[in-house]
């Protein structure tokens, strides 16, 4: 069995939501293909498609966010939220982040952390690891119409295997980030 990871100095936070779309299951540097293949619905290896096919003709590339939010706003309709910050002018972290978003219309987000991508609803996360200390830089939300339609997803359909509710996770004495 597959073991969690966490790269965090404190404990796990009960936020995340261990989940990986990658057909493979390889946890790479594919956080961008993964948070809004779950933002979307859409099958890692459709979107990986979809979005290269895109990003093509522009000269641009999806591991950039001239690339990724550029995708998200014109061609998925996810409006673009600057940076919050405390009202000390500090940023937040995601954990401090989550519980202030308006997770009660079951909204969709695709949250951009430094050098790293990861999806939200709910007030929970879902990635192959716990990014929850890691400070929001900007956000992008699913659009207004798509508010109603923002039912909780199942992720069986799309990637074989529903998220793990309360994955077991595993300290590592490994400080770097990803």
């Amino acid at each position: 069995m597959k073991t969690r990871k966490h790269y965090n100095w404190e404990e796990v936070t009960p936020q995340w939501v261990y989940i990986n779309p990658n057909p493979k299951n390889r946890e790479t540097g594919d956080c961008v293909i993964r948070a809004i293949s779950l933002a979307t619905g859409k099958p890692w290896a459709e979107l990986l498609r979809d979005m290269t096919e895109w990003l093509i003709p522009r000269g641009e590339v999806f591991d950039e966010k001239k690339g990724f939010g550029a995708y998200l706003e014109q061609v998925h309709g996810f409006a673009k939220i600057p940076m919050p910050r405390k009202p000390d002018g500090r940023k937040y972290t995601l954990a401090e982040f989550l519980p202030r978003t308006k997770f009660g219309h079951n909204l969709h987000y695709v949250i951009q952390l430094c050098n790293h991508l990861t999806y939200a609803r709910q007030e929970q996360f879902y990635d192959t690891w716990d990014c929850s200390g890691r400070c929001v830089l900007s956000y992008w939300v699913a659009p207004v119409e798509d508010w109603e339609k923002s039912a909780p997803r199942d992720m069986t359909p799309f990637f074989g295997v529903a998220p793990s509710a309360s994955p077991s996770h595993t300290t590592t004495t490994n400080r770097s980030n990803p």
